[in-house]
């Protein structure tokens, strides 16, 4: 990514496992377009 993932939860933590998925993908999705800047998911 052009940019440093940022990882922001609101009233938990978030584990090992969970930020290794959201890493694994978010590098798939950038893998289909490159030009992606920023990403949210209102969960």
């Amino acid at each position: 990514m052009k940019a440093a993932l940022q990882l922001t939860t609101r009233n938990m933590s978030l584990s090992e496992a969970a930020r290794a998925t959201i890493e694994k993908k978010a590098e798939k999705l950038e893998a289909l377009c490159s030009r992606i800047t920023a990403c949210r998911y209102p969960g």
